[in-house]
């Protein structure tokens, strides 16, 4: 465990009794954030979710804490005559009101942009512990803090744990809206191109689960084109082209002519991964080809 020692006044102004010294606290800060952040990133790549969220639930209590004396050193060196009579801006540790006031604050919101990746890896712990709904409130938070695509992706999933598939397409929708518009300002086109994969991806496992089968093919077909690694898109569409097979399978069963229905049709007409259909203008049974 490790413990930050914070020097408090003895001043006999009860205003000052509570006032943090800040002395060479935060670049103390800044490493021991940056050490979890890294020991969480660690276990997470080895799949020890647990101790991955124990480390980056320790940086993200550091990092408020962080924020937190960042606005009291700044309290104390703003003049009284610029203060007023306005003490909303105290900052103590020991007035719980006053850290309540500022958590819920603009401010502390700014300040909160700046750790927004360790929200976001909270979320993915917590969503690998099956943790769906905390893991929602981070990706939530990140989209406010940092509205950009890269977050409207791991948001668009988080809504998809939650069995909220409309919702997640429409934050697919405005993530590949957001990605096409800021492309260029990100140098690196390898995350460029896996966010646009797994909103793509995302997007089709969700259309999948709403029976709007033909859009959920397009848009695996693009993740896997994008992202070929890509295991659930893969598993997604292999499940839809497996109902497809059922389907086409009882309809065949005892006819002689078949005539399919038009959103079986629609499907047939793409072309994926792993299945081809061969169909006459009839679509005689004897001319399909399964596993092509």
């Amino acid at each position: 465990m490790i413990i930050i020692i914070i020097i408090i006044n003895n001043n006999n102004n009860n205003n000052n009794n509570n006032e943090v010294e800040i002395n060479n606290e935060l670049p103390t800060l800044h490493g021991l954030i940056q050490g979890y952040s890294m020991e969480s990133r660690l276990c997470g790549r080895l799949c020890l979710f647990e101790e991955a969220l124990i480390a980056i639930e320790n940086a993200i209590r550091l990092a408020e804490n962080e924020i937190l004396l960042n606005l009291e050193w700044k309290r104390q060196n703003t003049n009284n005559e610029d203060r007023g009579n306005d003490n909303s801006y105290l900052v103590s540790f020991r007035n719980h009101a006053a850290v309540d006031h500022w958590r819920s604050s603009t401010v502390f919101a700014e300040y909160q942009k700046e750790h927004v990746d360790l929200y976001t890896i909270r979320g993915n712990m917590y969503s690998n512990l099956d943790e769906f709904g905390l893991g929602f409130q981070d990706s939530d938070l990140c989209v406010r803090l940092a509205p950009n695509s890269n977050m409207y992706v791991n948001r668009a999933f988080a809504f998809f744990q939650l069995q909220k598939y409309q919702e997640c397409v429409q934050d697919c929708n405005i993530g590949l809206h957001l990605w096409k518009n800021t492309q260029h300002a990100n140098p690196d086109q390898r995350e460029n191109l896996l966010i646009k994969g797994l909103l793509y991806g995302n997007r089709g496992i969700a259309e999948k689960k709403l029976n709007e089968y033909q859009k959920a093919i397009v848009d695996l077909n693009k993740c896997i084109e994008i992202v070929p690694q890509s295991r659930v898109a893969r598993e997604m569409l292999r499940e839809i082209w497996d109902e497809v097979v059922d389907v086409l399978y009882n309809q065949c069963k005892h006819i002689t002519h078949l005539v399919l229905p038009k959103e079986i049709c629609a499907i047939i007409a793409f072309h994926t991964v792993g299945i081809d259909f061969e169909l006459n203008e009839q679509c005689h049974p004897s001319t399909m080809v399964f596993g092509k």
